[in-house]
């Protein structure tokens, strides 16, 4: 994955949201064996501007280019973690995944937080945007289906932060 914030992938609509993202390697992670990279302290930038990849959204080059050299302080830092190990940053904060130059898998949980009563921060899968923590109800379930129908559909186009900004 190139540079990105996660704040990058998610509707406008949600801006306020204040997400935290829980990276959790289930093997061994380094930056030999696509690990993750990160750039403490990038968060205060704020959101930069991203644009699609092939890969998925990513920063564009030029303006991550311009905020590292206003900051030199700010260095990326790969990251060796073990099984169980938890890495916490918001949607602000800069990170990759490194390429893979290993013979061995790398596999990982990425679990994203978010207050209740939030949009859900993903559109054009359902027919209205879930609030995060909605109750289960009938209506919820109606959603479920809709997102599953939705992502099995080659026609279906998920519109991201970086497909709305253009």
């Amino acid at each position: 994955m190139p540079w990105n914030q996660d704040f990058g992938a998610s509707d406008p609509a949600s801006d306020p949201v204040q997400l935290i993202t829980a990276w959790i390697p289930i093997t061994a992670a380094s930056p030999h064996n696509d690990g993750l990279e990160v750039i403490p302290g990038s968060h205060r930038l704020g959101w930069l501007p991203h644009q699609r990849d092939e890969r998925g959204p990513e920063v564009c080059a030029k303006a991550l280019t311009s905020a590292l050299a206003n900051h030199p302080e700010l260095q990326p830092t790969g990251l060796d973690a073990q099984p169980g190990d938890r890495v916490l940053f918001d949607q602000l904060t800069l990170h990759r995944s490194l390429g893979n130059r290993s013979c061995r898998c790398r596999r990982s949980l990425d679990l994203r937080y978010a207050p209740a009563g939030c949009s859900s921060g993903w559109p054009g899968l359902w027919s209205r945007d879930p609030m995060v923590g909605e109750g289960w109800s009938p209506g919820v379930a109606e959603l479920v289906g809709q997102r599953q129908w939705g992502l099995a559909n080659p026609l279906t186009r998920i519109q991201k932060r970086v497909d709305l900004a253009a």
